[in-house]
């Protein structure tokens, strides 16, 4: 398993086992599966904001088809736990929202992603995360629980616009620091979810309960699940 990685990036550091941004208290931020970490997110704009990001640093999270096909059934398997959600990645950004490591939200809202992310103005249908392998444009993809899917290349997209657009569904105060902890009970509510999260999705992946060893993409893609099938 690669696990390549900047010491200029403040994920890559965590995941070597630099300083943790977690909560006083909280357990280990980090759940590994194989060659992915699931994270709460630090800055949570709901009671359920997880982060599924790849050890690897890279700036998107859907490279291969084989990752493509492992964030298809990472989304399947949140929807048996949250149906209301909505899954995006804002990705290949040069900034981003400070963090150019690539990573994948699960939030737990009931939202229809083209309505909810306007400032993706040019969304173009996606049937399937396979068809961004190749692509390393700086773009935008979401999927929603309600049905829909659309990917939008036309950035430069503003940062953080995407958090932006579901703390204002909920009436959440937005903090420009992602990095604030802006509502410990979510956090901590996150936090458990990413742990179950992690578990569940070790299984339907057919990965070890101890995942840090180089288990290669054979296992990563022995189960797949097309995005039409969750809708």
């Amino acid at each position: 398993m690669d696990r390549t990685f900047t010491n200029a990036c403040s994920l890559c550091v965590e995941f070597n086992g630099g300083r943790t941004e977690s909560l006083p208290g909280c357990e280990a931020r980090v759940s590994a599966c194989g060659p992915w970490a699931v994270i709460p997110s630090l800055g949570p704009v709901c009671s359920a904001h997880v982060l599924l990001v790849p050890f690897e640093h890279r700036t998107g999270a859907v490279h291969t088809t084989t990752q493509a096909r492992t964030i298809e059934t990472a989304i399947a398997v949140w929807s048996q736990r949250f149906p209301s959600f909505v899954v995006f990645e804002h990705a290949n950004a040069a900034t981003g929202c400070g963090i150019t490591h690539a990573h994948v939200h699960f939030v737990n809202v009931q939202a229809e992603a083209r309505a909810a992310f306007r400032e993706a103005a040019s969304p173009s249908p996606l049937l399937s995360l396979s068809l961004l392998s190749d692509d390393r444009r700086e773009l935008f993809w979401s999927v929603d629980s309600l049905g829909n899917a659309f990917v939008d290349t036309s950035g430069p997209f503003r940062s953080q616009f995407a958090r932006r657009a579901i703390a204002k569904l909920g009436g959440v105060e937005f903090s420009t620091d992602w990095k604030a902890y802006t509502h410990e009970a979510w956090y901590r509510s996150s936090a458990s979810a990413a742990r179950t999260f992690a578990v569940d999705l070790r299984q339907a992946l057919g990965f070890a309960e101890q995942p840090h060893d180089a288990m290669g993409n054979e296992a990563e893609a022995r189960r797949s699940v097309n995005l039409a099938a969750i809708r």
